[in-house]
């Protein structure tokens, strides 16, 4: 029987499965990253759009916590591999689809973790290319 890890796994039943993210994608969240939408005026010369992308990098490590995104590439990833072993493999070697990284450290951002699952999902239903 393959085990899953629940949507709201807890840290440490990631790191007993042999998962453990980079540490930076652990730590909670600071002053500057809270989910709260806080208004601030924009310098004065500063561009609106610099202001635009620098709002999108931060509400992408904001979007879901790193544990929920872990534990839903590991669902996928053991309906896709049906072998855990294989599963933790695929994760930990770099992916020339996602620029050589390894999909494990992909998923630290929503547009990483989208390319992780939409990639899984490829491998699960036999879509290449």
């Amino acid at each position: 029987m393959r085990k899953t890890l629940r949507q709201d796994a807890p840290k440490g039943e990631i790191r007993e499965n042999g998962l453990t993210p980079p540490a930076y994608l652990l730590q909670p969240p600071t002053v500057d990253q809270h989910p709260v939408p806080v208004a601030r005026p924009r310098p004065p010369g500063r561009p609106q759009e610099a202001d635009a992308r620098l709002n999108r990098a931060k509400s992408e490590m904001l979007e879901a916590p790193i544990q929920t995104r872990l534990s839903e590439i590991l669902r996928i990833a053991d309906e896709a591999f049906d072998d855990r072993d294989k599963a933790l493999s695929w994760l930990r070697e770099p992916n020339i689809q996602i620029g050589d990284e390894r999909p494990i450290e992909a998923i630290g951002t929503v547009a990483g973790f989208r390319a992780v699952k939409t990639i899984l999902r490829q491998i699960q239903y036999g879509v290449f290319g």
